[in-house]
């Protein structure tokens, strides 16, 4: 489980990752070169699946890409967001701001009443169980 949030400038998340009971750390949002053009990737689910299609991504782009179990990945450029679901489905992004996860609502929420994605990350983190761990934003 994860907060994920895009406010339009910033794409932001939450460090946590449940194994079982155990929540470890790692970073669910990244600024990647591919093919000469900038995206910004997020995750929330299953973080392995999310790894695996990450490194897909950068070497591959738009090709077909590996399946997807328990996952959702946002994908960003400066033209478009796209979000392909646990599905393999490409969802158009037309709306910002978004919120993934299971503080996605809180976050959205908060971007709404006029927090950052940082901020509304934070907020998700107090309300959220399934989040926390401190949070990293990547921003093109």
């Amino acid at each position: 489980m994860t907060t994920l949030a895009w406010d339009g400038i910033t794409l932001a998340a939450d460090r946590q990752i449940n194994d079982g009971s155990r929540p470890i750390t790692g970073t669910k949002v990244h600024r990647i070169e591919v093919k000469g053009e900038i995206y910004l990737v997020g995750f929330c689910g299953g973080y392995g699946a999310a790894l695996k299609f990450l490194e897909h991504f950068k070497k591959k782009g738009w090709t077909k890409y590996p399946d997807i179990k328990d996952a959702t990945i946002v994908i960003l450029s400066k033209d478009e967001g796209n979000e392909i679901g646990e599905d393999g489905t490409l969802t158009p992004m037309n709306e910002c701001p978004w919120g993934w996860g299971s503080g996605g609502d809180y976050a959205l929420g908060a971007i709404k009443a006029g927090a950052t994605a940082e901020e509304a990350v934070a907020i998700a983190i107090e309300l959220d169980i399934n989040s926390g761990i401190g949070i990293d934003t990547v921003t093109f």
